[in-house]
């Protein structure tokens, strides 16, 4: 083996060293640009999270069934009110079941 052969030898597998003592660094940075895009996708998904309360439907205690139509209107607040609105309707006043 001459000295050019083992040269030339020597500085191919040089160059595999490099390139293979290389990829663990290329891996480290996908890593991380791998971690930081998790954290994006992360903060975005909780900065959709809306921490105020949600607008719920008012209770109303009292309600009206029509025994006629067999149909309930729970649209009043007050025991008066719903007094008020039925007399001549055949209405009856009950507490609300839900």
């Amino acid at each position: 083996m001459s000295t050019n052969e083992s040269n030339l030898r020597c500085s191919q597998l040089m160059q595999l060293v490099e390139k293979v003592a290389w990829r663990p660094r290329v891996g480290r940075v996908a890593m991380k640009r791998f971690r930081a895009a998790f954290a994006m996708l992360a903060l975005c998904l909780l900065s959709a999270i809306d921490p105020r309360p949600s607008f719920a439907e008012t209770y109303r205690p009292w309600c009206v069934q029509y025994p006629t139509s067999d149909a309930t209107s729970c649209a009043f607040h007050l025991i008066r009110t719903m007094h008020d609105s039925t007399p001549g309707t055949g209405g009856v006043c009950v507490q609300n079941p839900w």
